[in-house]
């Protein structure tokens, strides 16, 4: 799906490159292992699918995967800021808009379903966090994810990401002239004639627009990248393959490169000990990471283990009542 998206934004090199980037990025080793998160790669390989067919003018069955994508999660609606991008680099014409209207439709059919049937009335009541709080946090987090996009180590099923409430923050401040500069560069990419590069970049800030307005409980997650490394790629391999001064080979190294660290953060993946285990050593302050901890522990026999890493979990959040829970179970017994 990707290679074929790819192939119709740019020549055959640099969409193989860009594809095999995608596919083999480290990032998605929690998308494909963790099996809360299948419902992201299985929503993803729809959208990418549905711009497949949008930028083939197939405008009708493009809204029905579209659709199909929305009912396996919400996340899928950021298919529309990415077809707006590759509408707005287009040629201009009055009519260029015209493919978008089924998209709005289905999106304003979906948004009218999971508000008669509750769920978007019930996700906006929680109270995960202040809007304000959210944003500020996400700036932040944007340019974490793009770190972790570029430069993919220490990857984790939990981070150690702190709230951010203002943008007075010294790394808040930071992360938004920094995202700032970045615009600036991909707009310079988009006038200076290289739009592939200009629409990559663009594509991995929009697909990570949902986040950054509504509050979720995990500040970060990378399957999140999912859909935005798909923009990252086509703006590294187009990038790559053009500059003369990248040698020919260097592709080919970063594939390999990200093919080996895949293979290796997979590793993390092969028993509830090892994931969490690896959690805590990279989010130390995380309750989270601590009570589940404790849990695969418990789960091995270790209750002494179990027990000290459920208290460690009630020292870093008192009130984590699934810690308390766990470890009232393990003291009774």
């Amino acid at each position: 799906g990707a290679y074929a998206l790819f192939r119709g934004l740019v020549a055959a090199t640099p969409a193989l490159f860009a594809a095999l980037l995608f596919a083999l990025h480290p990032a998605h080793s929690q998308a494909v292992n963790y099996l809360s998160s299948r419902s992201e790669s299985m929503c993803m390989a729809l959208v990418l699918w549905a711009l497949v067919l949008f930028r083939s003018r197939q405008g009708a069955w493009s809204a029905l995967v579209y659709a199909a994508a929305l009912m396996t999660k919400s996340a899928a609606v950021a298919l529309l800021p990415a077809a707006l991008l590759m509408q707005w680099l287009r040629p201009i014409d009055r009519h260029r808009w015209r493919p978008l209207l089924p998209h709005g439709v289905v999106t304003a059919a979906y948004l009218g379903l999971i508000n008669a049937e509750g769920f978007l009335p019930r996700s906006l009541a929680q109270d995960v966090r202040p809007l304000a709080t959210q944003i500020w946090t996400q700036v932040k987090a944007l340019l974490y994810y793009l770190q972790l996009a570029v430069i993919p180590r220490g990857g984790s099923v939990e981070h150690d990401f702190s709230l951010a409430t203002s943008l007075r923050e010294a790394p808040v401040l930071l992360a938004a002239l920094a995202l700032v500069s970045l615009l600036w560069l991909t707009l310079g990419a988009l006038s200076g004639g290289r739009r592939a590069v200009g629409l990559g970049s663009l594509w991995f800030i929009a697909a990570l627009g949902v986040p950054l307005f509504i509050p979720l409980n995990v500040l970060i997650n990378e399957h999140r990248l999912y859909l935005p490394l798909a923009g990252f790629s086509l703006a590294l391999a187009t990038s790559m393959v053009a500059w003369r001064s990248v040698p020919r080979f260097a592709p080919v190294l970063l594939c390999l490169f990200y093919g080996i660290s895949s293979w290796t953060h997979n590793t993390l993946w092969e028993s509830e000990l090892s994931l969490w285990a690896s959690a805590v050593d990279r989010a130390p302050n995380s309750s989270r990471a601590w009570s589940n901890l404790g849990l695969a522990l418990q789960d091995e026999g270790d209750r002494a283990s179990a027990t000290r890493a459920y208290r460690k979990a009630l020292v870093l959040n008192p009130g984590h009542a699934r810690a308390w829970n766990n470890l009232g179970v393990l003291l009774e017994g």
